[in-house]
């Protein structure tokens, strides 16, 4: 992104509300400084030079990655989601020789999507 400032005064024109601009400057506490109508472009200057550090920092800034989720899936929900649909005593017979990957919760079993997909 490139920020491109430009200054139009004609000469001999200064409007009154410019004169005495007062810029606050966050330090510390808050601090003001006055500066002159002549001083402005040497100000857009210096705030241009600030905002490409700005940018040049936020451009290096990467966002945190969301944590994804595992999907777990039942018999039922695995069967829709493999390509081939299999029959659900397919897969039951697929478990009992871990030919998949499979959780057994209590007595039902379970299948996390990430194994599979890998499985695939």
């Amino acid at each position: 992104m490139n920020i491109n400032l430009e200054l139009c005064i004609s000469v001999g024109e200064k409007p009154p509300a410019l004169n005495n601009l007062i810029i606050p400057q966050n330090n510390n506490y808050m601090q003001e400084q006055r500066f002159s109508f002549d001083a402005m472009p040497q100000m857009l200057v210096a705030i241009a030079e600030k905002l490409d550090a700005i940018e040049a920092k936020v451009d290096h800034l990467t966002l945190p990655q969301k944590e994804q989720k595992d999907e777990w899936f039942n018999l039922k929900g695995l069967c829709d989601y493999l390509p081939s649909h299999p029959a659900e005593q397919t897969v039951y017979g697929w478990t009992s020789t871990n030919f998949i990957p499979f959780h057994k919760r209590g007595k039902s079993i379970a299948f996390l999507k990430s194994e599979i997909d890998q499985w695939l």
